[in-house]
């Protein structure tokens, strides 16, 4: 259960222990009723927050675990030079590897190959989600955010989520996950 959820239900408990106690110990009239009714929209409204958040939450995993299968390498007009399936691996190194070795998604024969380490990024699968790393790379690693189409920086130190529809920026080269 997360955390918001907890604090909802626990809300949710002390607004109902509240209207126990109103029934309980005060006398009938006004008063009582205005702060019964007062708790009682209180509860109502976080019983709901808590399922809906729930059921968000849920949503939004199902969503990201089953979509990303693939990476796809594009050009300058956002047409698919290549693609690598990815679905079912929990790792995945991005670099330039002239002997098509060491790396899974190799950049060496890409427009801009010259601006790739040759390990310059990994994918990693954890939790149902997949985290890229900049292996400290000279050219860095950028995230374009399918949802607000910001562009962040990677930082070598943190992991940092993709999600489908994400584009990957390593120098000039594009890699669209989907």
């Amino acid at each position: 259960m997360n955390r918001k959820r907890y604090m909802d239900l626990i809300i949710c408990s002390f607004a109902a222990a509240i209207i126990i106690l109103c029934f309980t110990y005060m006398e009938q009239g006004v008063k009582r009723d205005s702060f019964v009714a007062v708790c009682a929209v209180i509860l109502a409204g976080f019983a709901v927050l808590a399922v809906t958040d729930s059921t968000s939450t849920e949503k939004r995993k199902r969503k990201n675990t089953r979509m990303i299968q693939e990476v796809v390498l594009l050009d300058e007009e956002g047409s698919e030079i290549a693609a690598w399936h990815i679905g079912g691996k929990t790792s995945v190194l991005i670099g330039r590897d002239v002997h098509q070795e060491n790396v899974d998604i190799n950049l060496y024969n890409t427009e801009y190959g010259g601006l790739v380490d040759r390990q310059h990024a990994v994918l990693n699968y954890a939790n149902g989600q997949w985290y890229i790393e900049d292996l400290g790379s000279m050219n860095g690693v950028r995230i374009q955010d399918a949802g607000d189409q910001n562009i962040y920086q990677v930082s070598g130190e943190h992991l940092c989520r993709i999600n489908a529809g994400d584009m990957i920026l390593i120098g000039n080269t594009k890699l669209q996950v989907k």
